[in-house]
């Protein structure tokens, strides 16, 4: 190199800075680090599919065990109406029952309770007042 005058090539404007062109093993080393790097990157994100999935492998198989769950309710209850016991009972209990059985029901729980028998010798409630009664007061002033 002359003193004064730029470097010519770029192998020269290289040396002149202080540093070195990297050999064709360099290259291939940083071609290998990016590849390792981009196959990390992918590897990372097959793990975060892989959780994903677990979680929802979970979720689908309670879903499942409360579906067989409910199936095994629906055949028990199918069970039971075809017992032949669990059908005369629920025939007797809508009036139905065998030729010489007398048919009865208890009383229904929402229904009023009846009222009590008046003792001996109490007197007699007044009656409510009527409309009749409220106008003749009203026109009395008493």
């Amino acid at each position: 190199m002359e003193a004064g005058r730029p470097p010519r090539t770029p192998r020269d404007r290289i040396a002149r800075i202080g540093g070195r062109i990297p050999g064709r093993a360099a290259l291939w080393a940083l071609v290998a680090l990016i590849l390792a790097g981009w196959l990390a990157f992918a590897f990372a994100g097959v793990l975060g599919e892989s959780a994903e999935l677990r979680e929802r492998v979970a979720r689908e198989r309670a879903v499942n065990e409360e579906m067989r769950a409910r199936a095994e309710a629906g055949a028990r209850e199918i069970a039971l109406l075809d017992d032949e016991g669990f059908l005369d009972q629920l025939a007797r209990a809508w009036g139905l029952g065998a030729g010489r059985e007398r048919a009865f029901s208890l009383a229904d729980p929402d229904a009023p309770p009846a009222p009590l028998p008046q003792l001996p010798g109490a007197p007699e409630p007044a009656p409510e007042p009527g409309i009749l009664d409220d106008l003749l007061r009203v026109l009395t002033g008493a």
